[in-house]
């Protein structure tokens, strides 16, 4: 390898100590990474995209999840600072972090079946159905769940009396997060 006149000494000692963890291909450069290789972004537009999109998609999930996700396909210098500055700036992600951290201290134990249900609906990209509604049994991890094209709390309230309710009786708590 041999250094270019415009590069100072020290800059191409780092690049030349580096290099041997990228490479080309089809006309890529990428990062090695067991077991697949990451695709190197340069543009700060296509990291931001990037960051956006999959933070987006995968339901803000926190800075940890956001992070492991990107790291399997993409590569930047300074990625993990720029996943936590996207993370702390999302209004939803801080909603969710402080609702986790308010109920930390709060017993989760149960001492009967179907005493305690927690229920969330999850947004569902393709198909018939919009949403799929979940409620799941705190003492058994027994889950039910149904498709919906419409989420509101009627459609909720209905489907969730009708196939739990008067299945297994009415619960002493039921947990929700306050999402869709």
């Amino acid at each position: 390898m041999k250094k270019p006149q415009s590069s100072k000494d020290e800059e191409f000692r780092r690049i030349k100590r580096r290099s041997p963890n990228f490479f080309l291909e089809d006309g890529q450069l990428k990062r090695r990474n067991n077991p697949n290789p990451q695709l190197v972004i340069s543009s700060q537009e296509v990291q931001s995209y990037i960051l956006k999109s999959l933070h987006e998609d995968m339901g803000h999930r926190g800075e940890n999840e956001a992070y492991r996700r990107i790291k399997a396909r993409f590569w930047w210098e300074g990625m993990k600072k720029s996943v936590k500055k996207l993370v702390q700036s999302c209004l939803a992600c801080q909603k969710r972090s402080q609702n986790l951290q308010r109920e930390q201290g709060k017993s989760t134990a149960t001492s009967t079946i179907f005493e305690r249900v927690s229920m969330d609906a999850v947004h569902i990209k393709s198909g018939r159905w919009k949403y799929m509604v979940v409620a799941r049994d705190d003492f058994s991890g027994w889950p039910e769940t149904v498709g919906v094209v419409k989420l509101t709390e009627k459609v909720v309230a209905e489907w969730f009396i009708s196939e739990w309710i008067c299945r297994y009786g009415s619960p002493k708590e039921v947990t929700v997060d306050g999402g869709p």
